[in-house]
Protein backbone atom coordinates (compact mmCIF):
# COMPACT_ATOMS: atom_id res chain seq x y z
CA UNK A 1 0.00 0.00 0.00
CA UNK A 2 1.63 2.97 -1.31
CA UNK A 3 0.77 5.67 1.03
CA UNK A 4 0.28 3.64 3.96
CA UNK A 5 2.46 2.13 6.70
CA UNK A 6 3.12 -1.28 7.53
CA UNK A 7 0.46 -2.01 9.39
CA UNK A 8 -2.26 -1.07 7.10
CA UNK A 9 -3.05 -4.94 5.49
CA UNK A 10 -3.74 -6.44 9.45
CA UNK A 11 -6.30 -3.06 9.56
CA UNK A 12 -7.65 -4.53 6.55
CA UNK A 13 -7.73 -8.46 7.67
CA UNK A 14 -5.24 -8.76 4.82
CA UNK A 15 -1.86 -11.28 6.26
CA UNK A 16 1.17 -9.74 4.21
CA UNK A 17 3.18 -12.83 4.59
CA UNK A 18 2.57 -16.55 4.87
CA UNK A 19 4.34 -20.44 4.87
CA UNK A 20 3.31 -21.92 1.96
CA UNK A 21 2.63 -25.94 1.55
CA UNK A 22 6.36 -26.00 0.90
CA UNK A 23 7.94 -24.25 4.07
CA UNK A 24 8.94 -21.07 1.96
CA UNK A 25 7.62 -18.13 3.43
CA UNK A 26 6.57 -15.79 1.06
CA UNK A 27 6.07 -11.66 1.29
CA UNK A 28 2.62 -10.66 -0.47
CA UNK A 29 3.60 -8.28 -3.09
CA UNK A 30 1.93 -4.47 -2.96
CA UNK A 31 0.10 -4.72 -5.64
CA UNK A 32 -1.62 -7.70 -4.79
CA UNK A 33 -2.88 -6.29 -1.39
CA UNK A 34 -3.61 -2.80 -3.04
CA UNK A 35 -6.21 -4.97 -5.05
CA UNK A 36 -7.42 -6.95 -2.21
CA UNK A 37 -8.62 -3.67 -0.38
CA UNK A 38 -9.40 -2.20 -3.55
CA UNK A 39 -12.04 -5.36 -3.96
CA UNK A 40 -13.61 -4.45 -0.67
CA UNK A 41 -14.14 -0.78 -1.87
CA UNK A 42 -10.88 0.95 -0.15
CA UNK A 43 -8.46 3.01 -1.00
CA UNK A 44 -5.23 1.60 -1.60
CA UNK A 45 -3.21 4.76 -0.28
CA UNK A 46 -5.15 4.80 2.93
CA UNK A 47 -3.42 3.53 5.94
CA UNK A 48 -6.67 1.86 7.60
CA UNK A 49 -10.78 1.28 7.03
CA UNK A 50 -13.29 3.07 8.75
CA UNK A 51 -13.21 2.04 12.05
CA UNK A 52 -14.82 -1.25 12.70
CA UNK A 53 -14.08 -1.89 16.41
CA UNK A 54 -17.69 -1.98 17.24
CA UNK A 55 -17.74 -5.45 17.68
CA UNK A 56 -15.29 -7.70 20.12
CA UNK A 57 -14.61 -11.19 20.05
CA UNK A 58 -13.51 -12.27 23.64
CA UNK A 59 -12.61 -16.33 24.72
CA UNK A 60 -14.06 -16.86 27.66
CA UNK A 61 -11.55 -16.97 30.89
CA UNK A 62 -9.66 -14.34 28.77
CA UNK A 63 -9.16 -10.40 29.28
CA UNK A 64 -9.75 -7.68 25.94
CA UNK A 65 -8.01 -4.07 26.43
CA UNK A 66 -10.74 -1.62 25.88
CA UNK A 67 -9.93 2.32 25.81
CA UNK A 68 -11.18 4.42 28.88
CA UNK A 69 -14.51 3.71 31.28
CA UNK A 70 -17.08 1.21 29.98
CA UNK A 71 -20.43 -0.14 31.32
CA UNK A 72 -21.14 -3.50 29.88
CA UNK A 73 -24.56 -4.79 29.73
CA UNK A 74 -25.04 -8.22 30.04
CA UNK A 75 -27.80 -10.78 28.49
CA UNK A 76 -29.53 -11.01 31.44
CA UNK A 77 -29.69 -7.23 32.02
CA UNK A 78 -27.29 -6.50 34.68
CA UNK A 79 -24.82 -4.28 34.28
CA UNK A 80 -21.11 -3.94 34.73
CA UNK A 81 -18.56 -0.94 35.16
CA UNK A 82 -14.94 -1.51 34.19
CA UNK A 83 -12.18 0.29 32.83
CA UNK A 84 -8.93 -0.58 30.68
CA UNK A 85 -10.13 -3.72 29.90
CA UNK A 86 -13.11 -6.14 29.36
CA UNK A 87 -12.68 -8.74 32.50
CA UNK A 88 -12.06 -12.31 32.16
CA UNK A 89 -15.22 -13.67 34.35
CA UNK A 90 -17.50 -12.91 32.03
CA UNK A 91 -20.36 -15.49 30.89
CA UNK A 92 -20.50 -16.55 27.32
CA UNK A 93 -22.92 -14.54 25.30
CA UNK A 94 -23.76 -11.23 23.77
CA UNK A 95 -23.17 -8.22 25.54
CA UNK A 96 -23.83 -5.13 24.96
CA UNK A 97 -20.75 -2.14 25.92
CA UNK A 98 -21.32 1.26 25.86
CA UNK A 99 -18.31 3.39 25.79
CA UNK A 100 -18.21 7.16 27.48
CA UNK A 101 -17.88 9.28 24.28
CA UNK A 102 -18.76 7.68 21.91
CA UNK A 103 -21.46 7.87 19.74
CA UNK A 104 -21.67 4.16 18.11
CA UNK A 105 -23.02 1.23 20.62
CA UNK A 106 -20.15 -1.40 20.91
CA UNK A 107 -20.63 -5.11 21.16
CA UNK A 108 -18.47 -7.83 23.08
CA UNK A 109 -19.22 -11.55 22.25
CA UNK A 110 -17.98 -14.00 24.89
CA UNK A 111 -17.12 -16.97 22.98
CA UNK A 112 -16.65 -21.36 24.92
CA UNK A 113 -13.84 -20.91 22.16
CA UNK A 114 -15.08 -24.73 21.05
CA UNK A 115 -18.49 -25.98 20.02
CA UNK A 116 -20.19 -27.57 22.45
CA UNK A 117 -20.63 -31.66 22.02
CA UNK A 118 -22.45 -33.70 24.20
CA UNK A 119 -20.63 -37.10 25.19
CA UNK A 120 -23.93 -38.68 22.78
CA UNK A 121 -22.65 -37.77 19.82
CA UNK A 122 -19.00 -37.91 19.73
CA UNK A 123 -19.18 -40.84 16.81
CA UNK A 124 -17.36 -41.75 13.89
CA UNK A 125 -17.75 -42.05 9.89
CA UNK A 126 -16.56 -42.57 6.54
CA UNK A 127 -15.03 -40.32 4.05
CA UNK A 128 -16.18 -40.90 0.39
CA UNK A 129 -15.84 -39.48 -3.38
CA UNK A 130 -19.12 -40.45 -4.35
CA UNK A 131 -18.55 -40.20 -8.34
CA UNK A 132 -16.26 -43.47 -7.24
CA UNK A 133 -18.84 -45.16 -5.42
CA UNK A 134 -20.57 -47.60 -7.70
CA UNK A 135 -22.85 -50.21 -7.51
CA UNK A 136 -24.20 -52.89 -9.92
CA UNK A 137 -27.19 -50.46 -10.60
CA UNK A 138 -24.85 -47.45 -11.30
CA UNK A 139 -24.77 -45.64 -14.54
CA UNK A 140 -21.20 -45.16 -14.93
CA UNK A 141 -20.93 -43.21 -11.75
CA UNK A 142 -21.60 -43.35 -8.05
CA UNK A 143 -25.31 -41.62 -7.67
CA UNK A 144 -27.59 -40.79 -4.43
CA UNK A 145 -29.19 -43.97 -4.37
CA UNK A 146 -25.48 -45.55 -4.06
CA UNK A 147 -24.88 -43.27 -1.21
CA UNK A 148 -28.01 -43.93 0.62
CA UNK A 149 -27.14 -47.44 0.52
CA UNK A 150 -23.21 -46.31 1.89
CA UNK A 151 -24.83 -44.53 4.18
CA UNK A 152 -27.58 -47.65 5.41
CA UNK A 153 -24.29 -49.75 5.52
CA UNK A 154 -21.95 -47.32 7.39
CA UNK A 155 -25.04 -47.09 9.57
CA UNK A 156 -25.27 -50.84 10.31
CA UNK A 157 -21.27 -50.81 11.21
CA UNK A 158 -21.81 -48.33 13.79
CA UNK A 159 -20.93 -44.86 11.83
CA UNK A 160 -21.94 -41.87 13.19
CA UNK A 161 -21.77 -39.99 9.96
CA UNK A 162 -20.81 -40.22 6.61
CA UNK A 163 -18.86 -37.23 4.56
CA UNK A 164 -19.01 -37.11 0.85
CA UNK A 165 -17.50 -34.57 -1.71
CA UNK A 166 -18.73 -31.17 -2.12
CA UNK A 167 -22.41 -32.65 -4.87
CA UNK A 168 -22.68 -29.25 -6.26
CA UNK A 169 -24.28 -28.05 -9.50
CA UNK A 170 -22.28 -27.74 -12.94
CA UNK A 171 -23.63 -25.08 -15.55
CA UNK A 172 -25.37 -27.65 -18.13
CA UNK A 173 -22.78 -28.06 -20.72
CA UNK A 174 -20.69 -30.29 -22.31
CA UNK A 175 -17.36 -30.59 -21.60
CA UNK A 176 -18.78 -31.06 -17.71
CA UNK A 177 -16.14 -29.32 -14.92
CA UNK A 178 -15.09 -32.34 -13.40
CA UNK A 179 -13.60 -30.72 -9.95
CA UNK A 180 -16.21 -31.02 -7.03
CA UNK A 181 -14.28 -27.78 -5.61
CA UNK A 182 -15.30 -25.32 -8.84
CA UNK A 183 -19.17 -25.66 -9.21
CA UNK A 184 -21.56 -22.96 -10.98
CA UNK A 185 -23.56 -23.14 -7.62
CA UNK A 186 -22.83 -23.96 -4.21
CA UNK A 187 -26.71 -24.07 -3.28
CA UNK A 188 -27.78 -26.35 -5.65
CA UNK A 189 -27.29 -29.64 -7.11
CA UNK A 190 -25.53 -31.98 -9.88
CA UNK A 191 -28.10 -33.45 -11.86
CA UNK A 192 -25.07 -36.17 -12.68
CA UNK A 193 -25.79 -37.57 -8.82
CA UNK A 194 -29.41 -38.76 -9.99
CA UNK A 195 -30.72 -42.19 -9.61
CA UNK A 196 -33.09 -42.14 -12.33
CA UNK A 197 -35.12 -45.50 -11.69
CA UNK A 198 -35.86 -43.35 -8.47
CA UNK A 199 -36.66 -40.38 -10.76
CA UNK A 200 -41.00 -40.04 -10.71
CA UNK A 201 -41.65 -40.85 -14.71
CA UNK A 202 -39.21 -42.90 -14.97
CA UNK A 203 -41.61 -46.49 -14.34
CA UNK A 204 -43.66 -44.73 -17.29
CA UNK A 205 -40.61 -43.15 -19.29
CA UNK A 206 -39.47 -45.15 -22.22
CA UNK A 207 -36.07 -45.79 -20.64
CA UNK A 208 -34.40 -48.81 -22.10
CA UNK A 209 -31.87 -47.80 -24.46
CA UNK A 210 -30.52 -45.45 -22.12
CA UNK A 211 -30.71 -48.06 -19.43
CA UNK A 212 -28.38 -49.90 -21.39
CA UNK A 213 -25.86 -47.41 -22.21
CA UNK A 214 -25.88 -46.43 -18.34
CA UNK A 215 -24.54 -50.20 -18.04
CA UNK A 216 -22.44 -50.37 -20.66
CA UNK A 217 -20.83 -47.07 -18.79
CA UNK A 218 -20.81 -49.01 -15.76
CA UNK A 219 -18.67 -51.81 -17.23
CA UNK A 220 -15.52 -49.21 -17.94
CA UNK A 221 -13.00 -48.82 -15.16
CA UNK A 222 -12.70 -44.86 -15.73
CA UNK A 223 -15.86 -42.56 -15.34
CA UNK A 224 -17.19 -40.82 -18.48
CA UNK A 225 -18.83 -37.61 -17.18
CA UNK A 226 -20.08 -35.90 -19.98
CA UNK A 227 -21.51 -38.98 -21.30
CA UNK A 228 -23.31 -39.98 -17.81
CA UNK A 229 -24.47 -36.43 -17.67
CA UNK A 230 -25.59 -36.80 -21.03
CA UNK A 231 -27.62 -39.77 -20.67
CA UNK A 232 -28.87 -38.67 -17.53
CA UNK A 233 -30.08 -35.30 -18.65
CA UNK A 234 -32.03 -37.29 -21.41
CA UNK A 235 -33.69 -39.39 -18.98
CA UNK A 236 -34.28 -36.92 -16.77
CA UNK A 237 -36.26 -35.03 -19.46
CA UNK A 238 -38.13 -38.07 -20.45
CA UNK A 239 -38.73 -38.46 -16.99
CA UNK A 240 -40.59 -35.12 -16.44
CA UNK A 241 -42.04 -35.24 -19.54
CA UNK A 242 -44.15 -38.11 -17.61
CA UNK A 243 -44.82 -36.27 -14.81
CA UNK A 244 -44.95 -32.83 -16.02
CA UNK A 245 -48.27 -31.79 -16.11
CA UNK A 246 -49.27 -33.41 -12.76
CA UNK A 247 -46.35 -31.47 -11.24
CA UNK A 248 -48.73 -28.54 -9.60
CA UNK A 249 -50.98 -31.14 -8.00
CA UNK A 250 -48.03 -32.31 -5.57
CA UNK A 251 -48.09 -31.35 -2.31
CA UNK A 252 -44.33 -32.21 -1.70
CA UNK A 253 -43.56 -30.62 -5.23
CA UNK A 254 -44.92 -27.34 -4.13
CA UNK A 255 -43.62 -27.65 -0.72
CA UNK A 256 -40.10 -27.63 -1.91
CA UNK A 257 -40.77 -24.72 -4.49
CA UNK A 258 -41.94 -22.56 -1.30
CA UNK A 259 -38.78 -23.51 0.88
CA UNK A 260 -35.97 -22.48 -1.78
CA UNK A 261 -38.37 -19.37 -3.41
CA UNK A 262 -37.08 -17.11 -5.78
CA UNK A 263 -32.90 -18.30 -5.65
CA UNK A 264 -34.64 -21.49 -7.37
CA UNK A 265 -36.31 -19.82 -9.76
CA UNK A 266 -33.11 -17.39 -10.72
CA UNK A 267 -30.86 -20.85 -10.72
CA UNK A 268 -33.10 -22.51 -13.14
CA UNK A 269 -33.08 -19.56 -15.35
CA UNK A 270 -29.16 -19.40 -15.17
CA UNK A 271 -29.44 -22.85 -16.45
CA UNK A 272 -31.67 -22.23 -19.41
CA UNK A 273 -29.73 -19.22 -20.50
CA UNK A 274 -26.76 -21.16 -20.14
CA UNK A 275 -27.93 -23.67 -22.42
CA UNK A 276 -29.06 -20.54 -25.09
CA UNK A 277 -26.05 -18.88 -24.82
CA UNK A 278 -23.34 -20.65 -23.52
CA UNK A 279 -21.44 -20.67 -20.00
CA UNK A 280 -19.93 -17.35 -19.68
CA UNK A 281 -22.51 -14.88 -18.15
CA UNK A 282 -20.53 -11.67 -19.23
CA UNK A 283 -20.18 -12.60 -23.06
CA UNK A 284 -24.52 -12.96 -22.77
CA UNK A 285 -26.04 -10.20 -24.74
CA UNK A 286 -26.43 -7.46 -22.06
CA UNK A 287 -29.67 -7.43 -21.20
CA UNK A 288 -29.13 -10.70 -19.81
CA UNK A 289 -26.55 -9.74 -17.58
CA UNK A 290 -28.53 -8.48 -15.03
CA UNK A 291 -30.61 -11.21 -13.12
CA UNK A 292 -34.05 -8.83 -12.35
CA UNK A 293 -33.72 -7.25 -16.06
CA UNK A 294 -36.71 -7.24 -18.12
CA UNK A 295 -34.91 -9.12 -20.58
CA UNK A 296 -34.41 -11.72 -18.60
CA UNK A 297 -37.83 -11.77 -17.23
CA UNK A 298 -38.95 -12.10 -20.91
CA UNK A 299 -36.46 -14.52 -22.15
CA UNK A 300 -37.64 -17.07 -18.63
CA UNK A 301 -41.12 -16.67 -19.80
CA UNK A 302 -40.65 -17.89 -23.56
CA UNK A 303 -38.85 -20.69 -22.36
CA UNK A 304 -41.09 -21.17 -19.14
CA UNK A 305 -41.24 -24.83 -19.83
CA UNK A 306 -37.11 -25.65 -19.54
CA UNK A 307 -36.94 -23.03 -16.48
CA UNK A 308 -39.73 -25.21 -14.71
CA UNK A 309 -37.29 -28.39 -15.67
CA UNK A 310 -34.58 -27.81 -14.21
CA UNK A 311 -36.54 -26.73 -11.15
CA UNK A 312 -37.78 -30.18 -11.28
CA UNK A 313 -34.77 -31.92 -10.84
CA UNK A 314 -33.77 -30.05 -8.43
CA UNK A 315 -36.40 -31.13 -6.55
CA UNK A 316 -35.60 -34.92 -7.41
CA UNK A 317 -32.62 -34.38 -6.33
CA UNK A 318 -33.21 -32.71 -3.33
CA UNK A 319 -35.79 -35.83 -2.36
CA UNK A 320 -32.88 -38.75 -3.22
CA UNK A 321 -30.43 -36.74 -0.85
CA UNK A 322 -32.84 -36.18 1.76
CA UNK A 323 -33.49 -40.25 1.23
CA UNK A 324 -29.57 -40.89 1.60
CA UNK A 325 -29.65 -38.98 4.67
CA UNK A 326 -31.89 -40.67 6.43
CA UNK A 327 -29.86 -44.11 7.71
CA UNK A 328 -27.35 -41.14 9.73
CA UNK A 329 -26.07 -37.97 9.35
CA UNK A 330 -24.38 -37.05 6.03
CA UNK A 331 -21.79 -34.06 5.72
CA UNK A 332 -21.10 -32.53 2.70
CA UNK A 333 -17.65 -30.99 1.58
CA UNK A 334 -18.28 -27.32 0.87
CA UNK A 335 -16.31 -25.70 -2.01
CA UNK A 336 -14.18 -22.66 -0.69
CA UNK A 337 -15.97 -20.76 -3.81
CA UNK A 338 -17.54 -21.23 -6.95
CA UNK A 339 -17.27 -20.05 -10.73
CA UNK A 340 -16.89 -16.78 -11.40
CA UNK A 341 -18.50 -17.26 -14.82
CA UNK A 342 -21.26 -19.83 -13.02
CA UNK A 343 -24.82 -19.23 -11.51
CA UNK A 344 -23.76 -17.70 -7.87
CA UNK A 345 -21.71 -15.17 -9.42
CA UNK A 346 -24.59 -14.47 -12.11
CA UNK A 347 -27.45 -14.16 -9.11
CA UNK A 348 -25.50 -12.23 -6.47
CA UNK A 349 -23.03 -9.69 -8.49
CA UNK A 350 -23.52 -7.10 -6.44
CA UNK A 351 -22.24 -8.24 -3.50
CA UNK A 352 -19.60 -10.24 -4.66
CA UNK A 353 -16.28 -8.87 -4.66
CA UNK A 354 -14.80 -8.91 -8.43
CA UNK A 355 -11.58 -10.08 -9.45
CA UNK A 356 -10.43 -11.76 -5.93
CA UNK A 357 -10.98 -15.42 -5.10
Amino acid sequence: MSGGDASAPDAWGIVPAYEDAFGTWTEVPEATIDALVAAMGGDPDADAPPSSDTVHVVRAGRRATVDGAVRITLEDGTTREVEGEVPDDLPWGYHELEVRGADTPHRVIVSPGTCHLPDGLRTWGWAAQLYAVRSADSWGMGDLADLRRLARWSADAGAGTLLVNPLAAVDPLTPRETSPYYPTSRRFLDPVYARIDEAPGAAAADLDDLRARGAELNEVPTIDRDEVASRKTEALERCYAVVSDGLDADPRYRRFLDERGPDLDRFAIHQTLTELHGDRWRTWPEGLQAPSSPEVHRVAADHVDRVRFHRWVQYVLDEQLRRAGEPLALLGDLPIGSDPDGADAWMWQDVLAEGVT
